[in-house]
């Protein structure tokens, strides 16, 4: 039960940065080497790393539907950019910058 509310949590935090961006941002962010991530590892990066064997199991377990679907939920004005071919290769990426940091504390 604890994992499920850090999955939750963790999810929410990813898709809250996101939200925060304007449909201009989503395509910048979409197409360019630029990170919602690091903004994560920034605000909760000593929490990620106290918690770091809880966080891989909830990283490797997340999907990228799973993210998708709060942004649809939260902002379905953008659901084009949600489903855009860039999506699920940009929130991978994060996914894989999260562990990077988990594991080597890069």
């Amino acid at each position: 039960m604890f994992v499920a509310l850090v999955k939750d949590e963790i999810r929410k935090m990813i898709a809250g940065n996101i939200l925060q961006f304007t449909r201009e941002e989503i395509i910048y962010w979409l197409t360019q080497q630029v990170f919602v991530s690091d903004y994560v590892i920034q605000e909760h990066g000593s929490l990620i790393r106290e918690n770091a064997d809880i966080a891989v199991q909830v990283m490797r377990s997340m999907t990228v539907n799973e993210i998708r679907g709060e942004l649809v939920k939260r902002r379905p004005s953008e659901n084009d950019l949600w489903k855009c071919e860039y999506f699920d290769y940009k929130i991978m990426a994060e996914f894989q910058r999260i562990m990077m940091f988990i594991q080597y504390g890069c």
